[in-house]
């Protein structure tokens, strides 16, 4: 049988795993993006989104010192900025101005 404090880790893991993989969702049409040169397969508010939620949790985690906040939220705000940035370099180009 698991104790609580091993569950509560196994818990916590995956629960950063499943964290990281939502903050670098947007990062799986980044070949596309770069291909293209075109960020219209990324949503710019929900880019912002993700990039402030992270930044305030890993701000908070910082502050409670919880490094099951803090890694996962840090990692999640370097991704986002990451998409931050692609969406500056390669701006949204919609459909009608592709065909012309």
């Amino acid at each position: 049988m698991v104790d609580s404090y091993g569950a509560t880790l196994v818990m916590g893991l995956v629960c950063n795993a499943l964290t990281i993989s939502v903050y670098g969702a947007p990062l799986g049409t980044l070949a596309e993006v770069i291909r293209l040169r075109n960020s219209s397969s990324m949503s710019p508010p929900l880019v912002l989104a993700n990039w402030f939620s992270s930044l305030v949790w890993s701000v908070y985690g910082v502050v409670i010192s919880d490094i099951f906040l803090i890694v996962p939220n840090g990692i999640g705000a370097v991704l986002c900025t990451a998409q931050c940035v692609l969406l500056l370099i390669y701006p949204r180009v919609s459909a009608e101005k592709k065909t012309s």
